[in-house]
């Protein structure tokens, strides 16, 4: 049974703000010549599903909830 939550999620990508690291994911064609990398918090990764439509990228994704500004 699906959760409805996208692999970001699924796969544990997405790290909580309280992580001191971040997990990068890779997905999609490693050989292919276009590497796109959302890169941010929750805003970055819910464009995850629609940059896995293109058919010939690799996508790496690397995000973390509640990215804040330290000024």
């Amino acid at each position: 049974m699906s959760s409805g939550r996208s692999a970001v999620y699924r796969d544990g990508c997405h790290v909580d703000h309280a992580a001191t690291g971040t997990r990068s994911c890779v997905y999609g064609d490693r050989a292919s010549s276009r590497t796109v990398v959302p890169f941010g918090d929750s805003h970055a990764a819910q464009w995850f599903p629609a940059l896995q439509r293109l058919d010939d990228s690799h996508l790496s994704e690397a995000s973390r909830g509640t990215c804040q500004s330290t000024t």
